[in-house]
């Protein structure tokens, strides 16, 4: 059987794994379908490689001069999901929009999954293309040019996990007593968000069992700082190196404190409360619709904040069981876990 999906998406580096994780998500409900699907990689990257290996899925890295020739990403596919929702496509926009162009023109079906803001390549040239999905909070504002046949936007299409959505989330309990904390940044942690969030901890007298996600693109001098750190910590804290799935742990989490990207939205539809803080500006911009849903406590770009101030807010809510309950109702009633069959459904027209 020759492959019938292609999914087009970078990651890997500073990058992180959002956007291949949601490809991989895509993947695992086309192969559902009884499709064959296949991850194509903008570039080479032996932590994505490493990472996407691991699901099973058929994968190929393009390099630079491929990365956007319709030809060498679609090959024979008949449907093709362009995960472009990052920055690093925007430096590359002219080629984005040719690749869009020669895949809807060659008769493939296709879905591009753009950024809102000012990394939404729809909102600065014609993306050709059958549907687009902007599908993150707030993105029903998002001003785009003419080019996509449909165009769907967000929380209603946001891609969740399967393992989230095995997960008996309707019978979640907020206990009365904060016991376990995760502590998350993304697959890369390009700013160290990670020591930042324990040092947070090192502030709150509570004590607490802690468990700090070290992600698949983590740097290795990054993740032997964290180590030391986690052994001289006051609280009792594991480390969970580059995990298949954030599933259990953020569904096991009293409460979390985690960056800005996509496991918000995880957190969210799990009813995991949880402090929120951003990577940069873009990421604080962003977040602020998110924030609205009520389901975190958004803290802002990280610097623009402080330990002191996270850990007041993080002490508060330890000591708040009403205002956990608060936050855990507010998530699943944004986020339903059917985004991505919706997706598919769109794509397969």
């Amino acid at each position: 059987m020759t492959t019938s999906h292609v999914l087009r998406t970078d990651g890997g580096g500073s990058l992180g794994f959002g956007h291949i994780n949601r490809c991989l998500i895509l993947a695992d409900a086309i192969r559902n379908r009884g499709g064959k699907p296949e991850i194509v990689l903008g570039s080479e990257s032996v932590n994505a490689r490493t990472h996407v290996s691991r699901t099973g899925h058929a994968y190929r890295e393009l390099d630079s001069s491929q990365a956007f020739e319709a030809t060498s990403v679609l090959r024979d596919a008949e449907h093709a999901v362009f995960d472009f929702s990052h920055r690093d496509t925007r430096g590359r926009i002219d080629d984005a929009q040719r690749l869009l162009a020669m895949a809807y023109e060659s008769g493939a079906r296709t879905l591009l999954i753009d950024a809102k803001g000012a990394e939404c390549l729809s909102a600065m040239a014609e993306m050709k293309t059958n549907i687009l999905a902007i599908p993150y909070a707030g993105a029903e504002n998002e001003q785009v040019l003419p080019g996509a046949e449909t165009d769907v936007r967000g929380l209603p299409f946001f891609a969740i996990d399967n393992k989230f959505l095995k997960l008996p989330t309707a019978s979640r309990l907020i206990p009365e007593k904060v016991e376990r904390i995760l502590v998350t940044a993304g697959g890369s942690d390009p700013v160290r968000l990670t020591l930042f969030f324990l040092d947070v901890l090192e502030e709150i007298a509570t004590p607490l069992e802690v468990h700090v996600v070290i992600g698949p693109g983590f740097d290795p001098k990054l993740t032997a700082e964290i180590t030391v750190q986690a052994k001289n910590a006051r609280h009792q804290t594991r480390l969970v190196r580059a995990p298949e799935t954030l599933a259990d742990e953020i569904f096991r989490a009293d409460i979390a404190l985690s960056a800005t990207g996509l496991t918000k939205y995880e957190l969210a539809y799990t009813g995991t409360p949880c402090v929120l803080v951003s990577i940069d500006e873009n990421h604080a911009i962003a977040n602020r619709p998110f924030a609205a849903l009520g389901s975190s406590i958004d803290m802002g770009e990280i610097s623009d904040t402080n330990v002191g101030a996270v850990a007041s807010e993080l002490e508060k809510l330890i000591g708040d069981t009403a205002a956990r309950r608060k936050l855990a109702n507010a998530g699943p009633k944004a986020i339903d876990g059917a985004g991505a069959q919706r997706l598919l459904d769109l794509l397969h027209g």
